[in-house]
């Protein structure tokens, strides 16, 4: 945490940069935001990228095995010029072990690391280790985008999306009133041919009701619904039912958190 934190701080400081503002503004950030952010895996190693204070983080696990791993970190900035995310000589490559006992211990083998991330024809990260050339070899297949996930708010329906395995579990609680309250659950997987999480054809919607004991009763309504959800350009979540249409135009905004273009 010290290590990204750091990182961000580089990043700030660097921001006063006319070159940068230049290169990044309007057309520039979008694109990258929209092509880099999330979460890519290729064999062992993960990679998630996220925005940050106008630059970006790149954080890289790779599992040697179930106790030790390899952990990159880099402050990036993107340029529009050739669709890259280029670090600060301030990346940092650390060897981790983790304790039978839940304990983490990480020792910093250097902190001058540099790094180019591109994305080829075929929608591959590749990364261009600079210091070491860890990444030879290597194409990331984009498998999350960490903008969905958190709570959604809209009227009285809420979602929440976390990562779960592979993909995303969705949960959707709709109160009707004081007495009743619809649940959906969903499984889904990232399409990162158009940005949306495509849920499995088994989307359970569960009705409750709470009587005036206290007791509650439940009656699943169905097992095979299916939804796609999909983040438009103002940053709001949409919910594409396929069942019975039960999101239609609904516009779902990040809970606790000014919607932007941003959110995520």
């Amino acid at each position: 945490m010290k290590k990204i934190l750091m990182l961000m701080l580089v990043l700030t400081l660097l921001l006063g940069g006319a070159a940068f503002a230049e290169e990044n503004e309007n057309d520039g950030q979008a694109a990258g935001e929209k092509a880099f952010s999330g979460i890519w895996m290729c064999d062992r190693a993960t990679a998630l990228i996220f925005q940050e204070d106008g630059g970006y983080i790149v954080h890289i696990e790779w599992a040697n095995d179930a106790k030790t791993s390899m952990m990159w970190d880099y402050g990036c900035f993107y340029y529009a010029e050739t669709n890259t995310l280029r670090s600060t000589p301030l990346g940092i490559l650390s060897s981790v072990v983790y304790g039978d006992n839940g304990s983490v211990s990480a020792t910093d083998l250097y902190d001058d690391g540099m790094a180019v991330f591109a994305i080829d024809a075929d929608g591959f990260l590749i990364w261009n280790d600079q210091t070491a050339d860890a990444g030879k070899g290597m194409k990331f297949k984009k498998i999350g985008n960490n903008r969905f996930e958190g709570t959604w708010i809209c009227d009285r329906a809420a979602i929440e999306i976390c990562r779960e395995n592979e993909g995303y579990k969705v949960s959707i609680e709709w109160g009707s009133s004081a007495w009743d309250n619809t649940v959906w659950q969903y499984s889904c997987l990232y399409h990162g041919d158009d940005d949306t999480l495509v849920s499995m054809p088994f989307g359970l919607r569960t009705e409750f009701h709470y009587a005036d004991d206290g007791t509650v009763t439940s009656r699943d309504v169905y097992d095979d619904g299916s939804a796609v959800f999909s983040i438009d350009a103002e940053g709001y979540l949409h919910w594409l039912d396929e069942k019975e249409d039960a999101g239609k135009d609904m516009r779902f905004e990040r809970a606790g958190e000014e919607n932007d273009e941003e959110d995520g």
